[in-house]
């Protein structure tokens, strides 16, 4: 099976979510799990390596995205925010969810901080 530049694209700004979806971890093994590729298949393709790899960041990063993600959620549903329901929809764990304040700080305003 052949892949585009194009499809690639599309598939990492898939996995990396928008506000409806969930969010994933863009990652190469995502990538071509998406794509039902083989792992090494990007080895051989540098542009289309390039541009996953553009797209990587810090767990904690990730974590906060998947937390406001998880807020908007809750706030859509007009129930009250609070962090069981934040772990039931992440399945995070307390000290993850500690440990990316920071990014969360840096991803979102002070009155949802």
């Amino acid at each position: 099976m052949s892949v585009a530049f194009p499809d690639v694209k599309k598939a990492v700004e898939e996995i990396y979510g928008n506000n409806n979806e969930r969010p994933h971890k863009v990652t190469i093994k995502a990538v071509c799990r998406k794509l039902a590729l083989p792992d090494k298949r990007f080895d051989v393709l540098p542009k289309c390596k390039s541009e996953i790899l553009k797209w990587s960041e810090s767990q904690e990063h990730y974590w906060a995205r998947e937390v406001l993600w998880a807020v908007e959620q809750i706030e859509n549903r007009k129930q009250e925010l609070c962090w069981r329901r934040i772990r039931e929809l992440t399945n995070m764990r307390k000290d993850n969810f500690f440990s990316c304040m920071e990014e969360i700080k840096k991803l979102t305003d002070d009155t949802t901080y």
